[in-house]
This record gives structure tokens, C-alpha cells and sequence, in this order.
């Protein structure tokens, strides 16, 4: 039972951002989504327990106005205690990890990218709500372009 109230055997969650949304799994595997997308408090309500968290959204407004934001899925993202009557913090990285590779063969380039957020849940970067491709240029030893283009992912 996710909340924006207090009540009995409920504990407070709050969060680093202040715009975005995170999605937890309770010990029974019941799923809660706690949003921050419009909110008028800082703080989420939950049920006393042991929860993992297994998504997030964290969203952001750029000097230009363009909405920009990060969505994550993982099994296990990070695990955390809600105790009745207390204020649990948790924070949530917005770190991007770009990990790439190049692997050449008979001529033919293969890249790859690997994108992730915290505890290498897979991750997607959106712009203005379209998801974002990730560009690439490929040198050879001389400086000179051999290649280039995007990716799309997620």
C-alpha cells in the first residue's frame, strides 16, 4: 500500500530527486509505484517492511526547458527497511555508465554499448519523451573518420 498520507504502521520514504518516480517490490512480491511526478509533499508512505527497489524514473528540466529523464529496470536494483513511524531515506543515483566495445573482423565492424544506471540496471535516456539514440564515430590510428552513426536501445 502505497500512500501520500501517514496512518498506523505506516513508514515515510523520501527520496534525493525531487522529480520522478520509483517502483519497489514488498517481501510478498506485491509492487508499489511512488511518484513524485506532481507532487505536492516530498514524502511517500509505505507499510513497514523490507522492500527492493526494481525501477526508477528520474526526471529533469534543462536550462533550454527540454524535459530530459533516465528510466531503469533491474531485478534487484537496491533493497531498503521501512520502519513504522520513521523517515527512511533513499537516494538513487543519476549516474549514466556508457561501457563500449569494438570488435573488427574480415572488414566488418561490430560496436556495441552497454547503458546502465545504479547496480548496472539496464538503462534509457529520453529526451523531451522520445528515447534518445547514442551516437558514435569510429578513428582509425591516423585521426582520419572511418565510420560513424547511432544507436537505438533499450
Amino acid at each position: 500500500m502505497a500512500l501520500s498520507k501517514p496512518g498506523a504502521g505506516l513508514g515515510s520514504v523520501r527520496t534525493d530527486f525531487a522529480n520522478g518516480a520509483i517502483l519497489v517490490a514488498s517481501e510478498d512480491g506485491k509492487v508499489f509505484r511512488l511518484s513524485w511526478e506532481d507532487a505536492k509533499s516530498s514524502k511517500r508512505f509505505l507499510k513497514a517492511g523490507n522492500y527492493t527497489v526494481r525501477g526508477y524514473r528520474i526526471i529533469r528540466k534543462a536550462q533550454d526547458g527540454k524535459v530530459w529523464h533516465i528510466s531503469t529496470m533491474g531485478p534487484e536494483i537496491k533493497s531498503f527497511r521501512v520502519d513504522a513511524g520513521k523517515e527512511t531515506r533513499l537516494d538513487i543515483s543519476s549516474e549514466i555508465v556508457v561501457n563500449s566495445g569494438l570488435m573488427a573482423k574480415k572488414g566488418v565492424v561490430q560496436v556495441s554499448m552497454e547503458i546502465t544506471g545504479e547496480n548496472r540496471s539496464g538503462l534509457s535516456i529520453y529526451a523531451s519523451g522520445k528515447r534518445i539514440p547514442i551516437g558514435y564515430e569510429l578513428f582509425d590510428s591516423k585521426g582520419n573518420l572511418n565510420a560513424s552513426g547511432s544507436m537505438t536501445y533499450g
